[in-house]
């Protein structure tokens, strides 16, 4: 898959010493629309023994869900240094569910340095990952 289809902000070259403030719009955004319902995408993202088949940490990390209302998720992630927040709006549609997932670097981070150190991508696996925790077992005479 071409780099470009996966990111939403790709990071800019700047002369040495230049600082830009980070756009009131950065982060990483990602939708997935998964064969589930509303719950039991839910249930991935809130069950913690769930979680650890899909969501992979990174390098001493932590993930939280801090808040949890209908059809709405908020999570932070932090390796106790840097951290980002993460929020997902789901849009049910029967046995469909879409997740309009958005990961907002808190500073000094920005979405450049997530993009250029493999954050983006590691969300990439994680959300096939989750993909494949959905999908029921093919069918085996």
């Amino acid at each position: 898959m071409r780099d470009e289809l996966l990111f939403t902000d790709r990071p800019v070259a700047l002369p040495q010493g230049a600082i830009v403030a980070e756009p009131a719009s950065g982060g990483l955004q990602f939708d997935r629309t998964y064969r589930a319902t509303l719950e039991a995408l839910t249930e991935q993202w809130t069950d913690r023994a769930m979680r650890q088949h899909w969501l992979i940490p990174m390098k001493a990390s932590r993930f939280a869900v801090t808040h949890v209302a209908p059809a709405y998720l908020e999570a932070q992630e932090t390796d106790g240094l840097y951290a980002v927040r993460i929020t997902i709006a789901f849009e049910d549609d029967g046995e469909l569910t879409t997740a309009h997932m958005r990961i907002a670097p808190i500073a000094p981070i920005t979405t450049s340095i997530l993009i250029a150190s493999g954050y983006a991508d590691h969300w990439e696996e994680r959300l096939n990952m989750l993909a494949d925790q959905l999908t029921p077992e093919p069918w085996k005479p």
